[in-house]
């Protein structure tokens, strides 16, 4: 979202939403900060829109009504903020549900899909990856790209070619793509000041923290252990066995030698700990970092170490 600063105004080009970065587990989507521009909203004159992309309209429904300003824009702009737009024209007949597939044959079968620069969120990916629910390739398929690779998706750009090319797709791409976007000399060069982004997971808006993302990415990459104790309240001993439960962190073969040691560093840690009178979270703190040392040493994995102590009244 760069900003224009005139005088005693502010104009704001674009608005729009990107899409996450595979180290971003669990997030839709991501929208401007506009917390500056409620700060400054007296000065605040109104958004333009150059355009109808996702990348510079998407977020309007997030922020319009934190700002409440005009937004200028092409008439198909416009309508596509307001979502009344009749993308295209088409004969009812030619339509199906997808539950209906089966019944035709391949060839008789068009499937206009998201996803072509290769987002990991978005149908195509699912497609190329063997995941979609409903939509399976067969060797010889025919997938036309509309796009290429833009600045920072190649990556994930050429994944998906990869992966649909291993299923015996054939592909087309170079020749059909023709740009969403305005020639360099046709846009003038405006200053902006940098923003932040605001992370959209679900329904929660803004409220996913870096802790968060580490976490997610920690247990994708190695898995996660969980520590459950059972205290008496009153008493402030140990009421029931100390239970280790492991998510994609070793294998049955491995988890037979790891795991009986990890009990036992465990349970050491914990009765040095009730006999030294330490509870609450630095309980929960030593006992995840005794489990975690145990780890590193033993197989050189570092997975999610969660602490979770109850206590129960008898």
């Amino acid at each position: 979202m760069p900003l224009y600063f005139g005088k005693h105004a502010i104009i704001a080009i674009d608005c729009g939403m990107s899409f996450p970065p595979h180290n971003m587990p669990g997030i839709d989507t991501s929208i401007p900060d506009v917390d500056y521009l409620i700060e400054n909203s007296d000065k605040l004159k109104g958004i333009v829109l150059t355009h109808g992309h996702e990348d510079h309209i998407g977020a309007i429904p997030y922020i319009i009504e934190s700002l409440n300003v005009p937004i200028y824009g092409t008439p198909l702009t416009i309508a596509l903020v307001e979502k009344k737009l009749n993308y295209l024209n088409y004969s009812e007949d030619v339509l199906i549900d997808i539950k209906d597939v089966p019944t035709y044959e391949s060839k008789e079968i068009i499937f206009l899909t998201t996803g072509n620069h290769g987002e990991p969120i978005n149908c195509l990916t699912e497609i190329a990856e063997g995941t979609h629910d409903d939509i399976k390739l067969l060797p010889g398929d025919t997938v036309l790209f509309s796009s290429i690779a833009i600045h920072g998706s190649e990556n994930l750009f050429s994944k998906t070619m990869n992966l649909l090319e291993e299923q015996g797709a054939n592909i087309i791409f170079q020749d059909i793509h023709a740009t969403g976007h305005a020639c360099i000399d046709e846009l003038k060069l405006i200053d902006h000041i940098s923003l932040k982004e605001v992370l959209i997971d679900g329904l929660g808006i803004g409220n996913i923290g870096k802790n968060i993302i580490s976490d997610r990415t920690k247990m994708g990459k190695n898995g996660v252990v969980i520590i459950e104790t059972c205290f008496g309240a009153s008493s402030g001993r140990l009421v029931a066995p100390t239970r280790i439960t492991t998510r994609g962190f070793v294998n049955t073969k491995l988890s037979t030698d790891i795991l009986p040691g990890l009990e036992d560093a465990v349970k050491s840690e914990i009765a040095r700990l009730i006999a030294q009178g330490v509870t609450g979270n630095k309980f929960d703190s030593l006992v995840q970092k005794a489990a975690e040392k145990y780890i590193i040493n033993e197989c050189d994995q570092r997975p999610l170490v969660i602490v979770l102590t109850n206590e129960i009244v008898l």
